[in-house]
């Protein structure tokens, strides 16, 4: 039968289900209040645990308050980040023909072009590196593409 948890001790686990980061627990409660051997493996290091009335108290404060604002920042961002780039990847393999070598040629000469012009006035940007990126990929799959059209 397993062992009744006591409702005044979190571990690390119940405080991240609660909405902290590692992070947030790293910064804010460096040091667990109480070690615990872990019951499911003596060779686990043990188990850290918290007090629910350190936790509840730190949770009122400012300072958790603006982690936590900074943390749904992120959260968003990244999820904006991802969701951005699969509708590009998406948009690419869908409006993708295969390039022909003169296009390719043609393609990598004029991202050339621009990278270095780019580079002399330190103007390269993170656009400039994704449709870097983009071509890389479309090139990538034309010659493979190609490969097999000649090895039939």
């Amino acid at each position: 039968m397993a062992k009744v948890q006591n409702p005044e001790r979190l571990t690390r686990t119940q405080v991240r289900e609660r909405g902290w980061s590692d992070e947030m627990i790293d910064r804010l409660m460096p040091e667990p209040d109480r070690f615990r051997p872990n019951p499911h493996s003596r060779k686990s290091p043990p188990m850290r645990l918290y007090d629910l009335d350190r936790v509840v108290r730190i949770e009122a404060s400012v300072e958790y308050a603006a982690m936590v604002a900074g943390e749904s920042k992120r959260r968003t961002a990244a999820k904006k980040a991802a969701e951005t780039r699969r509708k590009r990847e998406a948009e690419e393999a869908a409006s993708d023909t295969p390039m022909t070598p003169e296009e390719i040629d043609r393609a990598l000469r004029e991202q050339t072009r621009q990278l270095l012009a780019a580079l002399e006035c330190d103007g390269v940007t993170d656009e400039m590196c994704k449709r870097a990126a983009a071509l890389h990929r479309r090139v990538n799959r034309s010659l493979k593409t190609l490969d097999r059209e000649n090895n039939n």
